[in-house]
């Protein structure tokens, strides 16, 4: 059996985008390397201060560099 090689595959975040713990998020703390187009967003917080976000441009795309036998048990898991 040949060793599977790392790609990039290409994912959809079904989470809300107020979401505490988006899918980039969670996948980057469990190790996998993950990449989504940020842009920086000024907003106003309840105090009325004014501050700078880095959001993901779409908030639904993410891009994860791994192996399917790695991913596929967490994306069967995750709700």
């Amino acid at each position: 059996m040949p060793v599977e090689e790392a790609q990039w595959f290409a994912m959809r975040d079904l989470t809300r985008p107020n979401a505490k713990m988006p899918a980039f998020r969670m996948l980057s703390e469990r190790g996998f390397e993950v990449f989504t187009p940020m842009v920086t967003k000024l907003s106003v917080s309840p105090a009325g201060k004014k501050l700078r976000l880095h959001v993901p441009a779409i908030h639904d795309l993410l891009f994860v560099h791994s192996t399917a036998e790695a991913l596929d048990p967490l994306v069967e898991h995750t709700p």
